[in-house]
């Protein structure tokens, strides 16, 4: 048997709220999500004046880094026609994201859930999902 390490939902919500101020911080209205080591949902933050497409798109990035246990802009490479990955991204209902924005939770050697920011450009979204994990110490 394996212990599986997770984040809690009081860790969860420190993470969604510092990468929701990020994207604040540099303009941006976002929506963040935060799953738990088994891709369910913990946390779900809107800003106000995000656009409705965000959620699903912060959902799935969350779902994304915790199930490949990497940052999803890292497949976006893979998933290119002619390359090894292509059609992976339309698996799983379309859930798998190569979008820019999920980063996997990691904890000690393993990963304890994921953090998806959608709403941004591609590095305000990266840099508010680093903002969230800073945010766990």
């Amino acid at each position: 048997m394996r212990q599986i390490l997770s984040i809690e939902t009081t860790e969860a919500l420190k993470a969604a709220s510092a990468a929701l101020e990020a994207g604040a911080g540099r303009g941006h209205a976002l929506a963040v999500c935060v799953v738990d080591a088994t891709g369910t949902p913990l946390i779900l933050l809107r800003d106000d004046r995000a656009r409705l497409t965000t959620v699903e798109m912060a959902i799935n990035k969350a779902w994304t880094a915790a199930a490949h246990q990497r940052a999803t802009h890292e497949l976006a490479a893979v998933v290119q026609p002619g390359q090894p990955g292509f059609g992976a991204n339309i698996q799983f209902g379309g859930r798998l994201s190569p979008l820019p924005g999920g980063l996997p939770i990691a904890v000690e050697g393993g990963v304890a859930g994921g953090i998806g920011v959608s709403g941004g450009d591609a590095e305000t979204d990266i840099a508010a999902a680093r903002a969230g994990l800073a945010a766990l110490g």
